[in-house]
């Protein structure tokens, strides 16, 4: 039998080790990936559109990112026009004015507002200033936009308006919003806080505006608001039979396991993605023609 030195069998075993140690990952590590979080990464995106806000006359305005913030643009296809929804500048001013804080023109604290019927003024929710922002009210505020100037706005009508359910889609002109419960589709009546349901024949896997199918998953209903917020467009979603597959979510403490329909060889529904959906309009009109399959009660 030959005999190897300790030395000789110690130095053929190092690499093995080497091979098999785990990478060590530092803090600066960490530090460098945050930078790809969606909440540092978006900020350096500029011209991502929201959805659009439908207005009378068949015009429409949405927030878009820019390179220094965001802005309001107004559309008007009839007369192909596109531009501002306002002056930002004298907007961020006038509400600086009225509520005691700072405001930046591309940074005005705001996601939508409502519009006048006659154009001329706007109503907007400020929020409370973020931590490290300067001081100073929020609440509603209603501004002019011909002298620009904002006041608070009625309180009478702030009592009698309720917040939209979360992940809801809410109506062009603001009194609505659609939401899933269920299954099934609902809407709340922003001005009575009323909650009327759409839909009844909504199931597991067989539900409506559900946005649950492949990789990506929601809460919110996929839904499209008609200009006039009279009608939803919408489908109900066939995943009956759709093979799943199982995703675990890693987090602080026990990691959480979700679950995804996702059509496949071997699925009994082949197309749960899209061919498996039904389209179907809504009218939010009250009467007998709610019993119409493309009618219901809102």
């Amino acid at each position: 039998m030959r005999l190897w030195p300790v030395s000789a069998l110690l130095l053929i075993a190092a690499p093995v080790v080497a091979q098999t140690a785990r990478p060590t990952v530092t803090a600066a590590d960490y530090a460098r990936a945050e930078q790809f979080l969606g909440a540092n990464a978006m900020p350096l995106i500029s011209g991502v559109a929201g959805r659009p806000t439908w207005l009378p006359g068949d015009r429409f305005w949405y927030r878009v990112t820019t390179a220094d913030g965001a802005e309001f643009i107004l559309v008007d296809p009839a007369r192909k026009t596109r531009a501002p929804a306002f002056d930002h500048q004298r907007l961020a001013q006038a509400l600086s004015t009225a509520t005691g804080r700072s405001i930046e023109a591309a940074e005005l604290p705001f996601q939508r507002f409502d519009l006048s019927p006659d154009g001329r003024a706007l109503t907007v929710t400020v929020g409370a200033p973020m931590p490290g922002r300067s001081a100073g009210a929020g609440g509603r505020w209603t501004c002019d936009l011909r002298a620009y100037r904002c006041s608070a706005a009625d309180t009478a009508q702030n009592n009698v308006r309720h917040d939209p359910p979360a992940n809801s889609v809410v109506s062009p002109d603001s009194t609505r919003a659609v939401f899933i419960r269920e299954y099934n589709l609902w809407v709340r009546d922003l001005t009575t806080g009323e909650d009327v349901q759409l839909t009844t024949d909504g199931v597991e896997d067989f539900g409506y505006g559900t946005n649950n199918a492949g990789w990506t998953k929601s809460d919110t209903p996929v839904v499209t608001w008609s200009p006039d917020s009279r009608r939803i467009a919408t489908f109900q979603h066939d995943g009956r039979g759709v093979s799943h597959m199982y995703l675990v979510r890693t987090q602080v403490g026990e990691p959480e396991l979700a679950e995804r329909g996702l059509g496949r060889a071997g699925s009994q529904t082949a197309e749960a993605g899209g061919g498996g959906a039904q389209g179907r309009e809504q009218d939010h009109r009250r009467g007998p023609a709610a019993r119409s399959p493309r009618a219901v009660p809102a």
